[in-house]
């Protein structure tokens, strides 16, 4: 595909809708009116299956029973661990079974979301998944040239933080970094590039760097990350000329105090001639010590707390959302505290330290299995990235499952994102043709 024909294809309004509400809708809800970002996720998937999937005629009341079967498992997991492991200290009963009805409401809406998006046309899924990337692109930095307005914090459209417009941008990411070729290919690397500094994001840094080589092959790897050094040799030429531009003395008074107020603006928010540097380097895991940056104290205590909860707890773990409810106050929370900040207590950071604090040695076995479908999704998509991944909608799966790699141990707000919402669906798909293949035979 190139740019200048996103439109030759007609986009699914079906489609077009699910992208919307999932990824984007909640985090509006959530920027504008404050509601918790769970919950908003909760009343977009409400509305796509009971307005747009429960109408249709052939729309049928499933469920998976084998995601099912989880969450009895997680529910039987939970009693064990409250019962004979916690006597001590007072499990969070209520959000406990709140979760778990949280989690079988997700299934279900999964499995109905499944059956709608899974009888649509490959080319119109693809073509509206093409819309969306340049779209959820282009607005990111409108944001910064539009200013839009919240109360504090760095936002991107209506993202109220980075991290939330990184959740949300990760599969289009990953489908334009896998069926863009040479122009196109490196236009949206070096404009993504550009939006990981000027945010900053180490999380969408750490992506651009890390997903381009599990799923490109070498030639597509040169356009990529020869965008990537454009990119810091052209922030350096900008910075130079509008540091310089500020020092010396010019006739045109008007120029003069834009550039000015410009650089007066940049000094708290994010500026196109800055690379942020500091802003990378005080959140990399360079030693085990106490950190002045809170979002890497809450991801070095999820790790911390992970190792000293399944120690203290023979394997077996927390129980279902108790990290921060039970278990130990390691150095890292300790200091959060006394920043008299709440920020990391429960989340641990990203999902793996969250699981293997809850699950233990079950979460390490589940982390394993999935690592290993995603090693198969990788194969399948480098095996086809020269046009066959667009034929069906294995490809848009791959893409659904392998970006839940981001929340799982990069950066996440707790389980219920958007990201695991597409897990599921990715997964009730690989159940589902798994079946059709073993009746096949």
């Amino acid at each position: 595909m190139i740019l200048n024909n996103i439109f030759d294809k007609p986009i699914s309004i079906t489609f077009s809708s699910f992208l919307f509400l999932i990824f984007l809708f909640p985090f509006i809800v959530n920027s504008l009116f404050f509601y918790t970002l769970s919950y908003s996720l909760l009343g977009s998937f409400a509305f796509f299956v009971i307005f747009i999937c429960i109408p249709r005629k052939d729309f049928k009341f499933t469920l998976s029973m084998k995601l099912v079967g989880w969450i009895f498992f997680i529910l039987l997991h939970g009693i064990v661990s409250f019962s004979f492991l916690f006597y001590s200290q007072a499990p969070n009963l209520h959000k406990f079974y709140l979760s778990l009805i949280y989690l079988l409401l997700l299934v279900f809406f999964s499995d109905s979301s499944f059956q709608v998006l899974g009888r649509l046309r490959p080319y119109s899924v693809y073509k509206t998944f093409d819309f969306f990337s340049y779209f959820l692109l282009i607005s990111a930095f409108s944001s910064f040239v539009f200013l839009f307005i919240h109360n504090g914090g760095r936002p991107i459209f209506f993202y109220s933080e980075p991290a939330h417009f990184v959740l949300a941008f990760i599969p289009f990411l990953i489908y334009k970094l896998s069926t863009s070729r040479k122009f196109e290919l490196f236009l949206f690397s070096a404009f993504s590039f550009k939006l990981a500094l000027m945010a900053p994001s180490a999380i969408l840094l750490s992506s651009l760097l890390i997903y381009p080589a599990l799923i490109n092959r070498l030639k597509h790897l040169i356009f990529i990350y020869t965008s990537f050094f454009v990119v810091i040799l052209t922030t350096i030429f900008f910075n130079f000329v509008i540091t310089h531009s500020i020092s010396s003395n010019s006739a045109l008074d008007s120029v003069s105090n834009l550039i000015t107020k410009k650089s007066t603006l940049t000094q708290s928010n994010p500026s196109f001639a800055d690379l942020k540097l500091g802003y990378f380097i005080e959140r990399l895991p360079l030693h085990n010590k106490i950190s002045s940056n809170l979002s890497l104290d809450v991801y070095m205590s999820g790790w911390s707390r992970a190792l000293i909860n399944t120690k203290n707890t023979y394997g077996i773990g927390l129980g279902f959302q108790q990290l921060g409810y039970l278990g130990i106050i390691d150095k890292y929370l300790a200091n959060i505290s006394l920043n008299n900040s709440p920020f990391g207590f429960n989340d641990g950071g990203c999902v793996a330290a969250k699981l293997i604090n809850e699950f233990g040695i079950f979460a390490i076995i589940a982390i394993i299995s999935y690592l290993i479908g995603c090693f198969r999704a990788f194969n399948r998509i480098r095996s086809g990235i020269d046009g066959d991944n667009l034929k069906d909608l294995r490809f848009l799966m791959d893409i659904f499952y392998i970006s839940f790699l981001v929340p799982l141990f990069l950066r996440s707000f707790g389980y219920f994102t958007p990201l695991f919402f597409i897990l599921l669906i990715s997964c009730i798909y690989n159940l589902k043709t798994k079946k059709v293949a073993t009746n096949d035979q």
